[in-house]
């Protein structure tokens, strides 16, 4: 099999994805891409490929899918000969898992590794239970409400990760996950009254920066001002000296 042709609609959120993968030259074809654009989509599909299962759209059910995967010759591509390596997966298991894992130093590493992962992931769900106020499920929880998908725990915390680390964003740290993401919140988001009282926020908001001689969108806004309050008034209290 030389190539691999590909055409895809609404599969795990790949809009669209028309490709020719040629293996005429290279046994290997690398597909590179910025997180949380398609890598993942794509291993799906390729995975219900491997397992006889029709693909989806993971968030818009109701969209029609089209998942064309045929060889050079039109041929669709055998179940048999796709085998797809979850990213990580502690109930991960595969009958062709001996023939990648064949050399003993391999599969005692290998084991090493999926040890530590383990251990940590365990540390790291240990630790948000307090602050997220979530007794049970902060992996679950995590995992759909940034993939929407509870099994895709490390996706969502590779997504997170960035986010975490800008310092704009630390003011955020004290926030009571549970109290946001509640389906009373979700609801309280839908009402037509917390709308109108967000856009009028929003409209005196725009009429006040507009006006100040201080705060401008983007620089200096009220949560800069908050800070440098918060910094005037330490450095205002009275200095004594002792002789």
């Amino acid at each position: 099999m030389d190539k691999i042709n590909i055409d895809l609609q609404h599969c795990y959120g790949i809009n669209a994805l028309q490709h020719t993968f040629d293996f005429s030259k290279r046994r290997q074809n690398i597909v590179y891409a910025p997180n949380g654009v398609m890598k993942t989509s794509l291993a799906l599909t390729f995975k219900d490929i491997s397992e006889g299962k029709p693909s989806s759209d993971r968030v818009h059910k109701d969209r029609q899918t089209k998942r064309v995967v045929v060889d050079g010759n039109g041929a669709d591509l055998a179940a048999d000969s796709v085998f797809v390596v979850e990213p990580y997966n502690e109930a991960y298991r595969s009958n062709r898992m001996s023939t990648l894992l064949a050399n003993g130093a391999l599969r005692e590493r290998y084991d090493v590794v999926r040890r530590e992962i383990d251990e940590k992931k365990h540390l790291l769900l240990s630790a948000l239970k307090a602050p997220s106020g979530l007794k049970d499920g902060v992996e679950e929880a995590l995992a759909t409400d940034v993939t929407s998908d509870p099994k895709d725990f490390f996706t969502a915390i590779r997504r997170l990760k960035p986010e975490a680390e800008k310092a704009e964003y630390a003011h955020l740290a004290n926030l009571n996950y549970a109290m946001i993401f509640s389906p009373k919140v979700a609801e309280q988001l839908k009402s037509d009254s917390f709308k109108a009282d967000i856009y009028r926020y929003m409209e005196v908001y725009d009429q006040l920066v507009s006006k100040s001689t201080f705060f401008r969108k983007g620089a200096f806004n009220h949560n800069n001002a908050s800070d440098v309050a918060k910094s005037l008034k330490a450095f205002s209290k009275p200095i004594t000296l002792s002789m």
